[in-house]
């Protein structure tokens, strides 16, 4: 727990996307992600570019990761709820 995990998108992920502000990339990505789950929930798949349609794909493989990582990032909220209190 709480060891760095190695993958093959994440090195993907590196050379495709512009940085984000470390200060709130969490919070604006799980924004973003909330509108991704609503259009999936209301079945807007009309008109998708060849780009979205791997997005789309992308984002599956990145929520399977995302699960596969839910101790440890369970451990690292704990951490920062921990140096909050303090």
């Amino acid at each position: 727990m709480g060891s760095v995990k190695s993958s093959p998108f994440l090195l993907t992920l590196k050379i495709k996307i512009m940085p984000n502000m470390s200060y709130c990339k969490f919070e604006n990505t799980s924004k973003d992600l909330a509108l991704c789950l609503k259009a999936i929930w209301i079945g807007d798949f009309q008109n998708l570019s060849e780009y979205e349609i791997r997005g789309l794909q992308d984002l599956l493989k990145f929520s399977k990761e995302i699960v596969e990582c839910e101790d440890d990032i369970n451990y690292a909220i704990q951490l920062a709820n921990d140096e909050t209190v303090r």
